[in-house]
């Protein structure tokens, strides 16, 4: 799961990554970072998503197509698992996995550590 930009300059690590860099090493699977989050004027005024819930409309509109593929052949007809180290609402992982499906992933597994 990409970072927000303005958290990824104040923490430049991904701890989503690291996980998945793990979890590919232990099943064998090419781990390509396929999805960058860009800007939204929501990361201002909403700095953590993590205070709104599930159903909070805000949560969701403040995603709305955030999420990019950078490449589409990356996921083009593949298998894709999007891995996140905690699961608050939702939210992201929905978003994720809707770019995903619309830039060609044949199926989208979910992948988290922790549930908020």
């Amino acid at each position: 799961m990409p970072l927000a930009p303005l958290k990824n300059r104040l923490r430049p690590f991904n701890q989503s990554l690291t996980l998945a860099h793990a979890v590919g090493t232990a099943l064998n699977f090419e781990v390509r970072p396929a999805l960058t989050r860009h800007f939204s004027f929501w990361d201002i005024l909403v700095p953590s998503h993590a205070a709104l819930t599930h159903t909070h409309p805000a949560r969701w509109f403040s995603l709305e197509k955030i999420f990019h593929a950078d490449d589409s052949n990356i996921v083009r007809g593949r298998d894709v698992i999007i891995v996140d180290d905690v699961l608050t609402s939702g939210a992201n992982l929905e978003m994720a996995a809707r770019e995903l499906k619309t830039q060609g992933a044949t199926t989208i597994t979910g992948l988290v550590l922790a549930r908020a």
